[in-house]
């Protein structure tokens, strides 16, 4: 007799959000086959979002304090209000809004968190490894196809966000990784490090140096050494990260100094500016929905691979003021105070390895949403819901390593 395993829920949505992760990049690599490698991606999406809610009463009583908190209740009835302010039910609007991967779907990533299980902490460390292989596989095709593609920013920007940044989860996980997970974790770091600089990608260069810093704190200050090797171990690692800044910064002014200049005045600065300039106070308070927009001053054009003339623009590249733009205060307010918690109770309430590494993403997240850290419907973004959600286990954040180690699947 045939017995079929049934493949966990986890798995599943880690096989969707793959799969659409792999088809936006490709969408860059392939020009021709752009728009059917992007409606692709959007049937993932849709694929991704119908299994879960397939399966949504099977977790109904998962992670109830998070799901029951007046300050999450409150955030899932506003992102409904944005989700529906300003709709209109018309083919071009609704392409606008689910075809990009920063306007309606990464704010419904809030609701997966009813089917999060700390059980599934080594499924997500081996969906994670896949990921990994295939961002290897995809800079290997783009050395064969188009090489002078690893220089545009666009590209470099989006593969490293879509197939990189979750390896950054299965870095800080490092002590609970095979060696062969850990080899191909650390290649991938290497070589998305390595391209950001060849990018002159700043705030990129800026996240891989914080995910270095906190891969030291989480995997070897933990260990049983004395106060004054700890010590040392700290300010080491801080001139490390923040040394190989400063000098990748002085190194990228000396030289590429003149078209920093350029880009910094022509595009985020104006962006920045514009942004300003067009918000009112009732935007900075309530936003201006999903498909919100800002008019555009001193730029006329959206930047990146695909430059055209436009007299808005639906994105601020800083993640804290876009998540202003589509939900003002009354969004970022409350969605900040659940991870400020979520960080409380993974790094003062509880001792357990696996809510540090929790902890380290979400910190990861924190620290990169002032220069970019747009939320996107990617798996970066499902991991860091993954990690609030966890944080806020009462459960797990005062269980041992022992007692989670024996619920692992």
């Amino acid at each position: 007799m045939i017995v079929i395993k049934k493949i966990s829920l986890i798995k599943q949505q880690f096989f969707f959000l793959t799969l659409l992760s792999v088809l936006n990049v490709l969408a860059l690599l392939y020009d021709n086959a752009k728009i059917m490698l992007y409606y692709g991606s959007l049937l993932s999406s849709i694929l991704l979002i119908g299994v879960s809610a397939f399966e949504m009463f099977r977790y109904r009583n998962n992670n109830s304090a998070l799901r029951k908190n007046i300050l999450y209740i409150f955030l899932a009835i506003w992102t409904l209000y944005m989700s529906l302010k300003g709709f209109e039910f018309s083919y071009d609007y609704i392409r606008s809004i689910t075809l990009s991967p920063y306007v309606l779907f990464p704010y419904l990533l809030m609701f997966f968190t009813r089917f999060f299980r700390i059980e599934d902490f080594q499924d997500v460390l081996k969906c994670i490894h896949v990921v990994n292989i295939f961002y290897l596989a995809t800079m290997i095709l783009t050395l064969i196809v188009d090489s002078h593609m690893l220089v545009m920013t666009g590209y470099i920007e989006d593969s490293i966000k879509y197939l990189c940044f979750p390896n950054f989860f299965l870095f800080l996980s490092f002590s609970k990784l095979t060696k062969k997970q850990k080899i191909v974790s650390v290649i991938v770091f290497v070589v998305g490090f390595l391209i950001a600089v060849m990018a002159a990608r700043r705030s990129l260069v800026w996240i891989f140096s914080w995910t270095f810093m906190l891969f030291i704190f989480i995997n070897y200050l933990n260990k049983s050494a004395s106060k004054l090797k700890k010590l040392m171990l700290i300010i080491m690692t801080l001139v490390m990260g923040f040394g190989a800044i400063i000098v990748y910064n002085l190194f990228f002014e000396t030289l590429f100094g003149e078209l920093a200049e350029r880009l910094d005045a022509d595009s985020r600065g104006a962006v920045l500016r514009d942004f300003n300039k067009d918000m009112d106070t009732m935007s900075w308070i309530i936003g201006r929905g999903i498909s919100g927009e800002y008019n555009l001053y001193e730029t006329d054009y959206i930047f990146g691979i695909d430059d055209e003339l436009s007299d808005t623009r639906n994105i601020v590249e800083a993640g804290y003021l876009n998540l202003i733009l589509k939900g003002g205060y009354v969004y970022i307010i409350p969605f900040g105070l659940i991870i400020l918690i979520a960080l409380r109770n993974g790094i003062f309430k509880s001792k357990n390895y696996y809510l540090k590494v929790c902890s380290g993403f979400l910190i990861l997240y924190v620290v990169e949403t002032i220069p970019a850290g747009v939320l996107m419907f990617n798996i970066r973004f499902f991991l860091v819901w993954y990690c609030i959600a966890m944080c806020w286990n009462k459960k797990i954040v005062n269980a041992t390593d022992q007692e989670i180690e024996r619920h692992l699947v």
